[in-house]
């Protein structure tokens, strides 16, 4: 469907950016809460998984704020990132895309 609509724009380029996991807008403040629930370690990694789709789809030029799902504050432990973060580069670098370098997470909220 997105790519019917993105074939129908004169775009210089397409950025692609992950908001929702399976309907859940996790950087929306109001339901911030529901990380409480969450198993981190399996949440993040469907959080990449999708960003990495994303970026294997085709559609994109560039991903956006590819680790916005720390906008809470609610992280597993950094070691077990290092995996996601390098399977993420390498599915970028396969892809071409570039990733957007944005500071808005550091001067709005504590990550």
């Amino acid at each position: 469907e997105l790519a019917g609509l993105l074939e129908m724009l004169d775009v210089d380029y397409v950025i692609g950016s992950v908001h929702f996991i399976d309907g859940w807008g996790f950087d929306n403040p109001e339901t911030a809460s529901r990380f409480e629930d969450e198993n981190l370690e399996l949440l993040y990694a469907r959080h990449f998984s999708l960003v990495q789709r994303a970026a294997r789809s085709g559609l994109f030029d560039m991903i956006g704020h590819p680790d916005n799902i720390k906008v809470f504050g609610y992280r597993p432990d950094e070691g077990l990132l290092g995996e996601l973060y390098r399977e993420t580069a390498r599915a970028f670098k396969e892809a071409g895309v570039a990733t957007e370098v944005n500071t808005g997470l550091a001067y709005r909220y504590p990550v």
